[in-house]
């Protein structure tokens, strides 16, 4: 296809003004705005389009990864001005841009948002982490509100993570990394790895598949357990250490191809699965009485993309099909013995999954109107949906049963049954609209209306007065009710108004039919012959009714009244082991259209406009007019401006939510008297929820020369319908009946209630700003970064918390200095980020909220029971934190495309819980290449093929090559004597894989009295798992002499897994040896 000169210039110029409006695919190369002075261009060609996009959009290049050696994008991401890292309570990162929360980072992979957590209010808490760096060409960060450009949730910013596409050239790429830190057992714990291998252009197609497995190392806590009274120094070593943050293993795997139709046609499909298995412990006191808690984490995800791209001489187009799919299972166990060799230790507290789907498809566009006018617009559809335990409040619920056995094959068992909390509680609101546990349905059968009622003596009556598990006087518990002289602890004489209630109870259960045949049965002289496992049951009197119908021991099953149609706890009893799943679909549709407009020579206005509209949140118009302009013409100065508006949508975790975050935790008990305990937090949805909105300002200038670049921005974001958590001011108690009535209500702190909180619109943030940015050559082999962002992030609504918004850092400073060498292949990395005058959220001190239980000194049948809220926060609570973080790293080129590197993260070994930092870490790693475009290749002597038809001359040097094949020899040479002194890196990698499909046995019983080896222990188990084996080969081959060939292999082989005969030792005789 041929095009005329203006017309190509014109092409090319409305190329570069499409990318800078939406990063979308590209008619052609590069074509700044006609301006006149010396043309200084940088080595990449995104770094160069982005000067003229007015957004600001900072470029992490391929090169700045490598340089770093950074494994995830949570790795480098924060070393850019005006970013900045957040933790929340469960040691989840998140990004903030500009001062924005990280629910207002839309954080995108090859355009397309990555898919979380249901819920967006921590924003996409460790999703960084998830992203790995070794596949990835650059790392876009645009900042300021584009929501415009990008819809939804990007407030703040937006992180684009553009993926390698498959290269024309074949080649293979292997990295290797070990980490460790003081204290680790063994040289090197913790290991990364990656390797991609590119097809080339075969044809028309080309493909490559990549794959990487790393480890995400613990960060334990720096500071002790709490210590409390009458706890345990021994607890420290009992139990494993605290962990900050999950960690484990993460592993994917991708493949991408390419099949050009012809030059302007083009197939493009990719797949990618991604794999994470973590967890995580936590006991925080060394009370013996605190279990610890184990938190599990398995997460699946998988993503494909189908897209097609073309063009003509005016137009390009793009559509694409996505899918993604995220299941998460999430599993919680406590217990009171850690490190103990005992066996079925452990209870299973909590068990929640997520299932989370999104399709997608979307056609975008550019056309070239005229010399002057570039149109971009674009159509989307896209639905999600999400299932599981945590949204109970969703439009959509039904019941899941559990086998506790699924999740942990070392549960207590209690009763003949695995020891398990997990429990479907049914719900109904109060008179101030309030949910609250429906104790009375699934105790009494009560469902509200006239036909059913509350027992006049109640479960919380009996606890106190007559249950014979409490110790009173088991043997005679008819002897409970009436002061008949048998016990002193009888009801009668200890509450009067108890026994009353008792009656009218009793008299109720009399007359009713069921129980009436029930004494005839079983009554006085009517016990019968019938047995539960060979025992009679007790003998039924119509005066002692309301006891029997209390009882839950199984000898009395068959004696037990009935009340409202049912015994006692019938439907609570079928809700043990059982939970609520919810589900919920968001169908979301968006239409942009932008106008990229060449003024003159020296200014660009691109206005932008787009309309989203969501089943649930209905439309939203956001539009963006910004302009780039060269100063006195000089394209090396730009003043560029932005204003406009964006928003976000809450998640379905803040419509829907119905479940218990942290449960409380107890923080003293004292022995015989009682305790205290921190309470936990139950969120509840609120589907009434509005998007968030703001209004966006910002105005820069840069330039750059020879050896300097800079950059200085302004900018303001106001924000209102501000998502804030709200508290409700009320308690999700489960265990209501211990309360101040009875003395049972001392060990309250040990059943603490959980807050409960929700979502609310009910606040106005403001964030004014200033960012430096500057870039120095200083000479030939050093360069300077420097990055420095005022942050004035104010609260301006929220009564409940400090004026500053909290984990923002008035100043942040990033720094860095790259030296390198290109002669020796040396180069070094030293770099920091400090963040000042930052109000850490996880450091509120004397703001916690506590209950606090005892016995009542002047009536042994009542307790005590006292709470202690702290529900407003001001900035004095708060610690605010000052701290930097150095990090270094020096590498050695093998060759022009491998190296070997040492580094070290945390330099100074600085340690702040609060944030969640890992301490000092040491990284050793290489990179090789090897292919057509790496020149890590394995090198054979050259020969030339002779030919026997004459075509190829037969050469003097070819004749004698020839008559010494010929020649016999009785020690043959093992290397070409011809080569040339010199040495080649050689070496070789292997991986494989095996499967056993086990039974999956529960966990072995170890007592006091016998246990078992490792081996049979591995045996018995027998566990359905994969395993996987690698050996790496590195050396070198040289020549040293004419007739001397040194060739040094070192071999690092491992097997992880099933391999039977990796884990039996074998014969060491040469001749049997594997």
């Amino acid at each position: 296809m041929h095009y005329s000169k203006p017309y190509q210039k014109r092409l090319l110029t409305g190329a570069v003004m499409s990318w800078m409006a939406c990063s979308w695919y590209l008619l052609g190369g590069l074509a700044p705005v006609q301006a006149e002075g010396s043309v200084f261009v940088t080595a990449d060609r995104a770094q160069e389009e982005a000067k003229y996009n007015s957004q600001q959009v900072q470029i992490i290049t391929k090169k700045d990864i490598e340089q770093k050696q950074a494994k995830s994008v949570e790795d480098i991401v924060f070393t850019q001005a005006g970013v900045s890292r957040t933790v929340d309570s469960m040691g989840r990162v998140g990004v903030s841009i500009r001062g924005a929360e990280p629910r207002h980072t839309l954080i995108l992979v090859d355009g397309q948002p990555v898919m979380g957590e249901f819920a967006k209010y921590q924003g996409q808490g460790d999703e960084l982490q998830r992203l790995g760096t070794e596949n990835v060409e650059r790392i876009e960060i645009i900042q300021g509100a584009a929501s415009a450009k990008y819809g939804s949730d990007a407030i703040g910013g937006v992180i684009n993570v553009i993926t390698n596409k498959p290269n024309k050239n074949a080649n293979i790429r292997i990295n290797g990394e070990s980490i460790r830190s003081r204290g680790d057992q063994g040289l090197f714990p913790y290991s990364n790895f990656f390797m991609r291998a590119d097809s080339g252009q075969q044809g028309k197609l080309r493909v490559n598949i990549h794959g990487s497995k790393r480890d995400i190392v613990p960060v334990y806590a720096a500071r002790d357990r709490k210590e409390v009274p009458f706890g345990n120094a021994a607890v420290n070593e009992q139990f494993p250490k605290n962990s900050l943050r999950y960690y484990g293993t993460n592993s994917n795997l991708g493949l991408s191809a390419i099949y050009d139709v012809n030059q302007n046609n083009s197939f493009t499909f990719t797949t990618d699965r991604y794999n994470e298995d973590l967890e995580r412990f936590v006991k925080r006191t060394n009370s013996e009485d605190e279990p610890q808690v184990h938190y599990k984490r398995d997460l699946d995800r998988n993503k494909s993309n189908l897209s097609y791209a073309g063009q003509d001489e005016k137009s390009n187009w793009k559509v694409e099909l996505n899918y993604t799919r995220t299941k998460e299972d999430d599993v919680t166990l406590t217990s009171e013995y850690g490190r103990s060799n005992y066996e079925g230790k452990n209870t299973l507290n909590y068990v929640d999954n997520v299932d989370h789907k999104q399709w997608s498809f979307n056609i975008t566009g550019d056309t070239q109107v005229n010399d002057n006018h570039l149109l971009s617009y674009g159509f989307g559809y896209t639905t999600e949906s999400g299932e599981g335990s945590r949204l109970k409040s969703a439009p959509h619920t039904w019941v899941r049963n559990i086998d506790p056995w699924d999740y942990d094959k070392s549960l207590a068992v209690k009763h003949g049954k695995p020891d398990s909390t997990i429990y479907r509680h049914s719900f109904k609101e109060n008179g101030e609209g309030v949910l609250r546990w429906d104790k009375e349905k699934e105790w009494y059968g009560y469902d509200g209306s006239d036909k059913t009622s509350v027992p006049e003596f109640t479960y919380e009556d009996f606890k106190n007065y007559l249950d014979p598990e409490a110790g009173l006087d088991p043997a005679a518990f008819h002897g409970l009710v009436y002061n008949s002289g048998y016990t002193p602890n009888n009801m009668e004489s200890r509450n009067p108004e108890a026994l009353k209630r008792f009656k009218a109870f009793n008299d109720k259960l009399n007359e009713i039919p069921y129980n009436k045949e029930l004494i005839a049965k079983y009554g006085p002289g009517h016990q019968g012959t019938e047995t539960i496992d060979g025992v009679k049951p007790p003998v039924i009197n119509k005066d002692y009714l309301a006891l029997f119908y209390y009882m839950e021991d199984p000898s009395f099953k068959i004696v037990r009244p009935q009340f409202n149609g049912g015994h006692f706890k019938d439907e609570y009893n079928k809700r043990i082991n059982q939970q609520t799943m919810g589900s919920a679909r968001l169908r979301k549709q968006h239409f942009f259209l932008q106008d990229t407009w060449q003024i003159n020579k020296d200014t660009l206005l691109q206005p932008i406009v787009r309309l989203d509209h969501s089943d649930l949140f209905g439309s939203h118009m956001t539009f963006n007019m910004g302009v780039t302009h060269n100063v006195n013409g000089n394209a090396h100065r730009r003043l560029k401006a932005n204003v406009g508006t964006s928003y976000t949508e809450p998640g379905m975790g803040e419509l829907y939510y119905n479940w218990e975050m942290f449960g409380p935790t107890v923080t003293n008990v004292a022995p015989l008297s009682g305790g205290r305990a921190r309470l936990g937090w139950y969120w509840i949805g609120n589907p009434t929820l509005k998007p968030e909105k703001s209004k966006n300002i910002d105005i820069s200038f840069e330039g750059e020369n020879k050896n300097t670049y800079m950059k200085l921005t302004a900018f303001r974001n106001q924000i209102r319908n501000y998502m804030t958590i709200a508290n409700t001011g009320h308690l999700m108690d489960f265990y209501p009946y211990l309360d101040e009535s009875t003395y049972f209500g001392a060990t309250k702190y040990a059943h603490a209630p959980d807050m409960l909180y929700t979502f609310r619109n009910i606040g106005k943030a403001r964030v004014n700003g200033v960012e430096l940015e500057v870039k120095q050559r200083l000479n030939d082999h050093a360069k300077l970064k420097v990055g420095y962002t005022y942050l004035d992030a104010v609260n301006k609504t929220n009564p409940d918390m400090p004026k500053r918004l909290l984990d923002k850092p008035m100043h942040k400073l990033d720094l860095g200095l790259e030296l390198e060498d290109k002669v020796s292949g040396w180069s070094g990395n030293i770099w920091t980020d400090y963040y000042y005058g930052m109000l850490d959220s996880n450091s509120v001190a004397g703001g916690g909220n506590y209950i606090t239980s005892q016995v009542n000194p002047e009536n042994n049948d009542k307790s005590i029971i006292t709470y202690e809220f702290n529900t407003k926060k001001t900035a004095d609570m708060y610690k605010k934190k000052t701290y930097g973080i150095w990090n270094m790293i020096v590498q050695k080129k093998i060759d022009k495309d491998s190296l070997v590197y040492f580094g070290m993260n945390n330099l100074f070994n600085h340690r702040d819980d609060d944030r969640a930092l890992q301490g000092r870490q040491f990284r050793f790693g290489m990179n090789l290449k090897f292919g057509s475009d790496g020149s890590s290749t394995s090198k054979h002597t050259n020969a030339k093929a002779v030919a026997m038809n004459g075509t190829t001359p037969i050469t003097e040097h070819g004749v004698s090559k020839a008559q010494e094949a010929l020649t016999p020899s009785v020690l043959e040479s093992q290397f070409d004597q011809n080569r040339e002194k010199g040495a080649t890196v050689v070496g070789d990698i292997r991986f494989g894989g095996d499967s056993h499909l086990g039974s999956d046995r529960p966990a072995n019983r170890v007592t006091a009295v016998s246990s078992i080896s490792d081996g049979a222990l591995k045996n018995l188990q027998d566990k359905n798992e994969h395993g996987f084996h690698s050996r790496l080969r590195l050396g070198v081959d040289a020549r040293v002499g004419d007739h001397t060939n040194v060739k040094v292999v070192a071999t690092a082989q491992g097997q992880e897994g099933v391999d039977a005969s990796h884990v039996t030792t074998g014969p060491k005789g040469l001749s049997h040896s594997r």
